[in-house]
């Protein structure tokens, strides 16, 4: 479409930020790897209604000239001006008869994803109740067409900037804002969707081939699914004993993967001609909670990526704190042998601290660790590798969990940015190409870090002659994972709207379930510390049993 038939002016510098904007930003939003579908609506309907529409034009000019602001390729000063122009536009489009439109609400969900990456905290999140009083007032957000994906990017977004604050999600449903979004659910589950947040029919290390990941980092997969279920089954009203028996499963398993070797060999990758000869099928079965188990003998569609941002480089390594101890208040908890099979959904049938036979799978990688980390004899020999950077970065995420679980704390207070710093090292090692299918454990292990992160990049500030040497150090280390915040933000951004295009109800349920996680680590009602900036009115988090839906 020629430039002078958009509603902006036919400027040079227009026609850089209408590129910017189509063929960068909102590119690969709606896919993982970068490389969207012929289909994919935000190419086909979500860009050209953004820059037709005389509102969204004015703020998609502004995301795209904030966003080139960083490589300074636009001056700052200017991406301010088209602001104050994107502000005024969509003020007066609210003050006018279409005030409600999806028009309208697609203008604010822009200025939050935007702000989310640039912005202050209290910005985003008054954003966030301006768009939540529009949704109310109109009587709830629109299901199809494009108003559709405005409403699936509003709700990701709340649920991503919710993870990254710690707090309560905006938009989610309770007596005074009874709205969300459903779609049917799907009668095939991807296997790259999984995540151990999903309840799962099945067990990852049933499906680690399938999967195309290593059996040790199935098993890890496993345990921390196994306590994340534990949690969000404990009821509202939890017993002692049953509390008890899940700070020791939690501290046990911690102090089993703190054991695991460092890196493995041998992982049952596939080769890049073999991604390339079967890209248009990927592993497939029922729906998570589904009785029957049928599996379609494919492997993953995996494409190239082109568009992701390049993995950050930084140039200090600090040393990661003590990811494999617990802090000494907790060091000294039991830490039982405990079975990982078993894994019920009643609280009351938790392992007890008996010693017991470990399953298979955890056996195997206790045993790797023990003895030898020789490649695994019975793949083939075009598919071993001398390293394995998803098992690392599962392996580096997975204790915050288990320790967070067992010490009821936030991630912010149990990952501290030298940890971040080694978990995206780890990350960034995992071929781009395998990015897509393993969304979902990728999801998994960024979410460990994103509190760290964006609150690292808040207080990341020149250093003061006042502070001692260890806060001097410690504002070092936030300056070198601040410039990493972005990327980790559209990671989780991006990978969330991939999972809804394709699956809604797969996404809503893996956010809610994370975000029930979430909310119960900060603790029951007066014991938040502080966590909580989302501004609503705070619920019983005395168990793992409130529920959050993203949509009803």
């Amino acid at each position: 479409m020629a430039l002078a038939a958009l509603p902006i002016p036919a400027t040079k510098q227009n026609a850089m930020l209408v590129h910017t904007f189509s063929k960068l930003l909102y590119h690969f939003k709606g896919s993982f790897d970068g490389d969207p579908d012929a289909d994919n609506p935000f190419i086909t309907d979500y860009v050209p209604w953004c820059i037709q529409s005389p509102l969204l034009a004015q703020t998609s000019l502004y995301i795209s000239a904030r966003s080139l602001t960083e490589n300074q390729h636009v001056d700052r000063t200017y991406a301010m001006r088209m602001k104050g122009t994107a502000i005024h536009t969509l003020n007066t489009h609210l003050q006018s008869a279409n005030w409600a439109s999806d028009e309208a609400l697609a203008g604010v969900v822009q200025f939050v994803s935007i702000e989310w990456f640039f912005g202050e905290p209290e910005v985003v999140l008054a954003h966030l109740r301006g768009l939540r009083e529009m949704v109310r007032l109109r009587g709830g957000f629109t299901p199809l067409g494009v108003g559709g994906l405005v409403t699936k990017v509003a709700l990701v977004d709340d649920a991503v900037i919710s993870m990254s604050l710690e707090s309560t999600p905006i938009l989610q449903q309770g007596p005074d804002f009874d709205f969300g979004h459903r779609e049917q659910p799907r009668p095939e589950f991807k296997l790259r969707f999984s995540s151990p947040f999903l309840p799962g029919s099945f067990a990852f290390s049933s499906r680690a081939r399938d999967l195309g990941i290593h059996p040790s980092t199935a098993a890890i997969l496993d345990d921390v699914q196994f306590l994340v279920n534990t949690v969000l089954v404990l009821g509202e009203r939890p017993l002692n004993q049953d509390i008890m028996k899940l700070q020791s499963t939690a501290t046990w398993i911690h102090d089993r993967i703190s054991r695991l070797p460092k890196d493995l060999a041998g992982a049952p990758t596939k080769t890049a001609a073999q991604n390339k000869e079967t890209r248009t099928t990927e592993p497939i079965i029922g729906p998570p909670q589904m009785e029957e188990d049928t599996t379609t003998n494919a492997s993953s569609s995996i494409k190239p990526h082109s568009l992701l941002p390049q993995s950050p480089e930084f140039t200090s390594s600090p040393s990661p704190s003590s990811i494999n101890h617990l802090d000494d208040d907790t060091s000294t908890a039991t830490c039982p042998s405990t079975t990982t099979e078993t894994r019920t959904s009643s609280s009351s049938n938790l392992p007890t601290t008996e010693p017991e036979e470990p399953n298979a799978a955890s056996s195997n990688a206790e045993d790797e660790s023990e003895t030898s980390s020789e490649p695994r004899t019975d793949e083939p020999e075009d598919e071993k590798s001398s390293s394995d950077p998803l098992y690392t970065a599962v392996r580096l995420a997975a204790p915050f969990y288990a320790r967070a679980i067992s010490t009821r704390q936030p991630f912010s207070k149990i990952c501290k940015p030298a940890d971040a710093l080694h978990i995206l090292a780890a990350t960034w090692r995992i071929p781009l190409s395998r990015w897509r299918g393993v969304i979902g454990t990728l999801l998994f292990t960024l979410i460990s870090i994103i509190a760290t992160v964006s609150n690292a990049a808040a207080a990341s500030s020149p250093n003061n002659e006042d502070e001692d040497e260890e806060s001097r150090e410690a504002a070092s280390t936030n300056r070198i994972l601040s410039p990493h915040a972005g990327f980790v933000k559209s990671i989780l951004q991006i990978g969330f709207m991939q999972i809804a295009l394709e699956d809604w109800e797969v996404c809503r349920e893996t956010m809610a379930r994370c975000l029930r996680l979430l909310e119960w680590l900060r603790g029951p009602v007066g014991e938040s510390k502080g966590h909580d900036r989302g501004g609503n009115e705070a619920a019983d988090r005395g168990g793992g049993g409130k529920r959050i839906d993203i949509g009803r």
